[in-house]
Formats: structure tokens, sequence, C-alpha cells
């Protein structure tokens, strides 16, 4: 029995050593690379007689993100009018190596030269400020002759691209609401706190609401119940003489994210032990959940005018 098991291990081993076998070898220097090169220098600098001495009369690209089943590709006019349109409105646009990554070329024993490129795709647009910051894999194919490129097939970033697309459309987002019933929540907050009752001011909040104040030097969020403790040993110290409402708030209900009221307020504080009275402006936004209720707050002010 054991000699049986040692005579099937070493069939087994023998087996699955028989299954390598080199097809061709992969090169970090090679002509192609060099033809690679040159073609990303022209594509991203909009030189059409470059790109059409370097690529075949048939040649096709193909975005491998696209999952169209009619898709086709595009030809070699569609890349020469790409690289037309990104020169004209692209500034500093670059296709380079990501590091640690280099392209490697491979050449085939019955096939064609190969070259994959690990790259990103940088620059930003002229005309509108949008920046392109994607990673871009490419597999360039050659041709029987290894010295001109038949087939180009990429990978990106397309969520970014879209992005990028409806950036130079006019789209809109949701609606803003000038009067809007959910504003009388922040509006209660700040009336309720006026008073000193910090358990009213915040009875439009969920208990696990997060706030935010752009003068913690964490920079972080603290919890609803933290908030309340700093309020209460602040309000030891100052007397809140009013919270005028500046402006009027907005309702900004956003398509599928819910909404946001953004509102602007006057403060007037008085301190308890020196009389010393402080004035100053607060912008403040509180995000509603799917029941209108408070699950978040940012607010923004300064709080230096308070120091003693």
């Amino acid at each position: 029995m054991k000699k049986l098991f040692l005579f099937t291990f070493l069939l087994s081993f023998g087996a699955v050593s028989a299954q390598k076998h080199a097809n061709g070898k992969i090169f970090d220097k090679h002509p192609a690379l060099d033809i690679v090169d040159e073609f990303t220098k022209a594509y991203t600098s909009g030189d059409t007689t470059t790109l059409k001495a370097l690529t075949t009369e048939g040649f096709k690209m193909y975005n491998m993100m696209n999952n169209d089943p009619d898709y086709t590709g595009g030809t070699r006019r569609n890349l020469m009018g790409q690289a037309i349109w990104l020169s004209n409105n692209m500034v500093n646009l670059k296709i380079e190596n990501r590091p640690p990554a280099y392209p490697d070329a491979m050449e085939f024993k019955d096939g064609p030269v190969y070259v994959y490129t690990y790259e990103m795709m940088t620059g930003f647009d002229k005309n509108n400020g949008f920046k392109i910051n994607t990673p871009r894999n490419s597999t360039f194919i050659f041709d029987e002759s290894g010295k001109k490129i038949n087939r180009l097939l990429f990978s990106d970033n397309t969520a970014h691209f879209q992005k990028y697309s409806d950036s130079r459309e006019t789209k809109t987002n949701g609606t803003i609401y000038k009067d809007h019933p959910v504003i009388a929540k922040v509006r209660l907050a700040f009336a309720h706190l006026e008073t000193g009752d910090l358990d009213k001011a915040f009875e439009g909040y969920n208990e696990d609401a997060r706030i935010y104040d752009i003068n913690d030097p964490d920079q972080s969020f603290i919890s609803l119940a933290a908030h309340k403790e700093k309020l209460a040993a602040f309000m030891d110290m100052y007397e809140i003489v009013y919270i005028q409402e500046s402006g009027y708030p907005d309702v900004l209900d956003y398509e599928g994210d819910g909404k946001v009221i953004i509102s602007w307020w006057d403060f007037m504080l008085r301190h308890k032990k020196t009389g010393k009275e402080v004035k100053f402006k607060s912008h403040n936004q509180h995000w509603l959940d799917d029941e209108g209720v408070i699950w978040r707050e940012d607010a923004y002010y300064n709080a230096a005018l308070m120091q003693e």
C-alpha cells in the first residue's frame, strides 16, 4: 500500500511538472517598447502623423471596460480624432508608467509581439478645470512585421471618465427650497438653544447623530452626547443674548441622497464673568435621513472671537 501511494504521488508530480511549457519570451527592453513609447507621446501631443505611421491601416482599439454586446471598437481615424481633441482641450496631459510597474514586451512562438503597459493618465481640462487622474492599463498587439501596432486594448476608470463627460454638460441634481416644512427642525433647534434648553434643542436629531465643528483641532466628528457636554460647559461660561437667523435657510433635496438644510446665523454672547460681548456669524449644515431626522450637523464659525 505504501509503495502504491508513493508511485501515485510521483506520477501526479510528474504530470504537474509536465504541464509547464515555454511559449515565448518576456523582455523589459525591446524595439516594440520603443514604438509604444513613441505612440504614447504622439497620442498625448496630438501628433497624428506619427500615430498614422506607427499603426496599420486596419488598426482597431477596444475599451476592455465596455460591456456593450454591439460594441465594435474604434478605428485609426477615431484614434487620431481622440488625440487631436485631447491635445486641444487638455493641459499637461501625460500617460506614464505607474511605479513600480513597467512595460513588458512578449514574443510568442506562434503569434505577434504583445506589449503590456501599466500607467497613469493625468492632466486637466483647460475649459472647466476637471482633473484627469486614473490608472490606464493597455495591451498593444503588433502586426507580423513587429513594426506597427495593429490592435490596442485598454482599460481605465470608466466612472471617472463618465464624470468628466458629465462635467461638460448642464445637469440638475435635485431641487432647492426656500421654504419647506423640514426647516422647522433647524429653527426650533436654534430657538431652544437660545433659551438654554439643550434637550429640546436636539429633539429633532437622531441619537446617533454626528457633529462636525470646523474649530475642532482633530477635524473629526463627535457624538451628539459629546456635543451636548461641550455646549453645556460653554454655556457655563457664556450667556446667549440672541441667535438671529441671517437671510433664510435653504433645503437642498438631492436626487437619491436625502436632504441638507443650509443656514446662516448671527450670534450675540456675553461672558458671564467679564461681561464682554462677542458677536459672530455661523454657517450650519443639517443632514436629514429619509424620515426627516437630523443625522449629521456641520458648523462653521470663528471660535477665536470667543477667546478670553
